[in-house]
């Protein structure tokens, strides 16, 4: 592939969107993704319509479960939503008592989980 930089960048944008989903691997004799459009994934998931503020709400509920915390303008950044969009999201949780608003855009899980110091003593 002569230009495998803009290939890479296009393919993460389609997974950032979730438009393309690996659907296979293959030793052969490296590692190869197979990847595939996620509607002929999951057609039946992907096909049901979902109301906006519910979409919002689990798109930020995912984000803030893997990073525990998010600060201002964060999830809009990674996820691509409006900053709008991703405060909807933000204080549905709140609303929801999932997370505590800390500050105007900063969000936290109620129950982060804990941390381990691997510091030496």
């Amino acid at each position: 592939m002569p230009d495998r930089p803009s290939f890479q960048k296009a393919l993460d944008e389609l997974q950032a969107a979730m438009l393309v989903v690996p659907s296979e691997v293959v030793y052969r004799p490296k590692f190869t993704y197979i990847w595939t459009l996620a509607i002929g994934r999951f057609p039946d998931q992907l096909t049901q319509p979902m109301p906006k503020e519910t979409a919002l709400r689990d798109i930020a509920l995912a984000f803030l479960q893997a990073a525990g915390m998010t600060t201002r303008g964060e999830l809009a950044r990674v996820t691509g939503l409006s900053r709008a969009d991703a405060g909807l999201g933000n204080r549905a949780l709140v609303a929801q008592e999932f997370a505590t608003m800390l500050a105007t855009g900063v969000y936290q899980t109620k129950n982060p989980a804990p941390t381990t110091d691997h510091r030496r003593r």
